[in-house]
């Protein structure tokens, strides 16, 4: 048995405070002592950083290679053509720990900040992976935390409502989702041992397993097999019949990207005539500058992108129906399916973008048309909404306070009074006043709507 200076340092902490609460001066006085076997016994040095947000006395280093979980057992293989809750593993990528098991949204968070939460109303997850790195990410792989929930778990404890739909890599809730038990709570730890695991328990039924492992995303595709999962990256190899090399090359780019790939192609041909021109592109820049270390990067680019088409081509078919299952569950729940930035949920994210933009950009004045265009985009999401789906506001009320605001800066400091809710986005409008010069209040609607 091994035990650290921190462990001793904890247990005697635990045990004053346990008579205390007994209203005893000391744990002697509260039950009659056994004699206690020390043989084997032994110091152990301490190890430094482990986490603050667990009450827990069995930490344990474990190998990467043992088992983890005694409770774990094996779940039905996920598949890209039939989504069972039981064979899905949610994965939510941050740099926060859940507190009280609890992932919170950015409007929850941020209101119980400072009482005023942000207008997004979403927790968003990937199914059986974690997020792929992508131009609107934050360095995804390498967050803090990948918390893993089982969704059939989290269906359960979940009022429908909140359920509200996605796709593979970006399926969201609404509000907060509690973590159910047999959920599991990766932690980037610099101090622990490469190739190990520290384990603990977080919460009653949650562990938390500590990694080294700086890219986070790899240690949670290895905690999502101990769980008994099966990861998208190995179902989509059994879907396709891939090689691992293949599989690595598609799933570098997010599944939206490959599927506007297959998708934007009307036919096996006309993915053949686009692999046909990079691999002349690749064969031509190889024979030019092959040799030329400053164009390295250039070539293995060149080279990256000619496989990809050739893969693609080799599986076009079955790459058409990666997002099949994803489909056919959220049409089953009569939830949405698609992407966020086509949702009512982002709609709304941006009518409240509209609201910063024309404060910053517009010198705090609705022009002809932002007013009334913020409004229509609002009322276009709430149009949208699945049955028996909101926006996690009254957007009516917006709308009435919007209505009434004689400018931008008017409605956003009345909607946080009033509603408890503000706009995203300011800074990042101050740092493109100082970087653009936006000559016309359409050069703001597009800048906006090019994410529509």
């Amino acid at each position: 048995m091994m035990v650290s200076i921190s462990q001793f340092r904890n247990i005697a902490n635990y045990t004053a405070k346990y008579a205390e609460a007994l209203g005893k001066s000391s744990i002697l006085q509260t039950k009659a002592v056994q004699n206690v076997n020390l043989t084997g016994l032994k110091f152990a040095p301490e190890i430094t950083g482990l986490t603050q947000d667990t009450v827990s006395f069995s930490k344990k280093l474990v190998s990467a290679d043992s088992s983890l979980f005694s409770w774990a057992k094996k779940q039905p293989k996920y598949s890209f053509h039939q989504m069972k809750p039981n064979s899905v593993a949610l994965v939510h990528m941050t740099n926060f720990f859940p507190k009280n098991g609890e992932i919170l949204s950015t409007n929850l968070a941020t209101k119980a900040i400072d009482g005023v939460g942000a207008s997004r109303t979403t927790i968003h997850f990937c199914l059986n992976k974690p997020v792929v790195e992508h131009i609107y990410g934050k360095g995804w792989s390498t967050m803090d935390y990948a918390i893993i929930l089982p969704f059939k778990e989290v269906m359960k404890n979940t009022p429908k409502s909140k359920m509200l739909g996605g796709i593979n890599e970006d399926f969201m809730f609404q509000d907060l989702v509690k973590l159910p038990k047999g959920s599991v709570i990766v932690k980037y730890n610099p101090n622990v041992p490469s190739g190990n695991f520290l384990t603990s328990d977080a919460f009653e039924g949650i562990k938390l397993v500590e990694s080294s492992n700086r890219k986070l995303s790899q240690s949670a595709d290895t905690v999502i097999k101990k769980m008994g999962f099966t990861t998208y990256d190995d179902a989509l190899k059994k879907h396709l019949g891939a090689t691992n090399e293949e599989i690595k090359n598609l799933t570098s780019i997010t599944e939206r990207q490959l599927l506007d790939i297959v998708n934007g192609m009307k036919n096996l041909e006309e993915v053949q005539k686009y692999k046909k021109k990079y691999e002349e592109f690749y064969n031509k820049n190889k024979e030019l500058f092959g040799n030329s270390p400053e164009y390295s990067e250039f070539i293995k680019d060149a080279q990256f992108n000619m496989k990809q088409y050739q893969i693609i081509e080799r599986y076009f078919n079955k790459l058409k129906h990666i997002d099949d299952g994803c489909k056919n569950f959220c049409t089953k729940e009569n939830i949405f399916f698609g992407r966020h930035m086509y949702s009512p949920w982002m709609k709304s994210e941006l009518a409240f973008n509209y609201i910063s933009a024309s404060e910053v950009l517009n010198n705090n004045s609705w022009g002809k048309t932002l007013k009334e265009r913020t409004i229509n985009l609002l009322k276009t999401a709430k149009d949208t909404l699945p049955e028996g789906k909101g926006l996690g506001y009254d957007v009516d009320k917006v709308i009435a306070i919007i209505e009434k605001s004689e400018n931008p800066k008017v409605a956003k400091e009345n909607l946080a009074k009033e509603l408890k809710i503000k706009t995203l986005g300011i800074t990042d409008y101050k740092k493109v006043k100082g970087e653009l010069m936006y000559t016309s209040e359409e050069d703001i609607i597009s800048s906006i709507e090019a994410f529509l």
